[in-house]
């Protein structure tokens, strides 16, 4: 076990791992990528609203401390903006034990960042609640995270990103298992783009 001084915990609200074997986690690839060095502990479990995942974070640190924390937030994990607002700010009150070093992931879904690609009804959820939402996540958490110090990533940026290398307009499609859930590949570029944030903050 690594000195504490070099732990790190990653939280996810919710299961945007779980539809894979340990080995293709983002928590694992993460691991495989630091090696002994960082210890990362997979405290998300399935169907965790934000609240929750720091509800959890929180009981998780009362007796031990941490060097930082990665808050994988799918897109479902808020109701609203001000419930989005209200989860960072109770990150932001426990930030302290993990050396106020966070970074939030924010994960949009297939729907979202393949809406060209795919049918909703006019009176859907994605056209009327899902769509909508994630737009205002991505306008509003950027600066809330800057506003408390936290490092954020867009995963709708990096999947442009990869949409771009990959010279293909569909080979977003490549990065989900399901609507939602990453496919090893998804969990293998998520991990890599936090493994930079990583890096760059230490």
């Amino acid at each position: 076990r690594p000195p504490r001084s070099t732990r790190k915990e990653s939280s996810a609200a919710s299961d945007v791992y779980k539809r894979q074997d340990d080995t293709n986690t983002v928590v694992s690839k993460l691991q495989q990528i630091f090696g002994s060095s960082i210890k990362f502990i997979n405290a998300g479990i399935g169907s965790y609203s934000g609240h929750q995942a720091v509800k959890r974070a929180s009981i998780e640190s009362q007796n031990a401390k941490y060097k930082s924390i990665v808050y994988i937030a799918c897109q479902n994990d808020f109701k609203s903006v001000a419930d989005a607002e209200k989860t960072l700010l109770a990150l932001n009150d426990i930030s302290s034990r993990f050396n106020k070093n966070v970074l939030v992931v924010l994960h949009t879904y297939m729907e979202y960042n393949l809406q060209k690609f795919l049918f909703f009804p006019k009176n859907s959820y994605w056209t009327n609640h899902g769509i909508p939402l994630a737009n205002d996540l991505r306008n509003i958490l950027p600066d809330v995270c800057k506003e408390y110090n936290f490092n954020f990533l867009d995963w709708s940026n990096i999947v442009e990103e990869y949409k771009i290398r990959n010279k293909s307009v569909f080979s977003p499609f490549n990065l989900y298992a399901d609507h939602c859930h990453l496919s090893p590949e998804g969990n293998s570029l998520m991990a890599n783009q936090i493994a930079k944030k990583i890096i760059k903050k230490n």
